[in-house]
Order: C-alpha cells, then sequence, then structure tokens
C-alpha cells in the first residue's frame, strides 16, 4: 500500500501531526512537552504522511528567509520506520521547495543516527555534534 504525503491545511490535520510529534519525541525520546511544543508552529508548513487511512509521519517547514527554508521536527511512527515512509515525505517536501523560486537552501537540525538517511537526499554536515533535548545531533544544509 501506498504512502499518501500532504500539506496540512486545517487544524484537524495539524492536531494529527502534533500526535505523532508526542508520541514519537515526547513519550518515545523522552522530550521535555515544552522544547517540543515550541511556538512556531503558527508560522509553519505542516506535512502528513498516510498509509492504509493512518496517520504515521509529520513534518513542518519554516521559511527563514528569502532564499532559506528550515525542515524541522519530522517524525515517523516507531512501527512504520524503515518502510520508507520518511522518504517519500522527504522526497515530498524537497520536491515542493524545488518549486519555490527563490528557495536556494534547505537547512535541517538531524538526530545523529538519522545523518545517513539525509546524506542520502544530498544534505551535508555544517556543525560539530551538540546535544539538543539531551538527543546528539548535527546541523546539515542541501544546495537546491
Amino acid at each position: 500500500m501506498s504512502v499518501t504525503c500532504k500539506i496540512v491545511v486545517n487544524s484537524e490535520d495539524i492536531n494529527r501531526c502534533l500526535t505523532i510529534r508526542r508520541k514519537v519525541f515526547i513519550e518515545e525520546q523522552q522530550v521535555e512537552e515544552q522544547l517540543e511544543i515550541d511556538g512556531l508552529d503558527d508560522e509553519a508548513t505542516h506535512f502528513i504522511a498516510r498509509k492504509a487511512g493512518e496517520n504515521i509521519a509529520t513534518a513542518r517547514l519554516r521559511v527563514l528567509n528569502s532564499n532559506t527554508a528550515k525542515i524541522e521536527r519530522m517524525a515517523v511512527l516507531k512501527e512504520h520506520r524503515g518502510s520508507k515512509v520518511g522518504k517519500s515525505l522527504l522526497e515530498f517536501i524537497l520536491e515542493m521547495l524545488r518549486n519555490i523560486e527563490d528557495v536556494e537552501t534547505v537547512k535541517l537540525s538531524s538526530q545523529t543516527q538519522a545523518v545517513k538517511f539525509y546524506e542520502d537526499f544530498g544534505f551535508i554536515i555544517c556543525s560539530d555534534e551538540y546535544l539538543d533535548a539531551n538527543i546528539p545531533h548535527f546541523d546539515m544544509i542541501l544546495k537546491l
């Protein structure tokens, strides 16, 4: 069964995205709620991935300036990891970004264990390793 990815356009779907993020970041990875729910959701574009009618992955995107965007809060429910849903969602987001004329650069903060996933899309590490919510991360960048 195929994965369907879409841009979230209503509050019901945003709540579905937040439910996925709660399960992955707050419950599974023990990120403090005030760090995860950071007050930036209103200025972001949200994405959701579904398979067989089930909401299984999410991400958000913020445009930082006229030529740079940042992918944030990418989360795949544990039972769906390894099924290429993250790949489908990231491909969807990057395709959308390539159609925005001014955006030239995409940034993200990758958990260390996910670096290879992003490198497969052409992202490169552009920072030393650091802790974010007590989880090791690297900043990564991709030129479109």
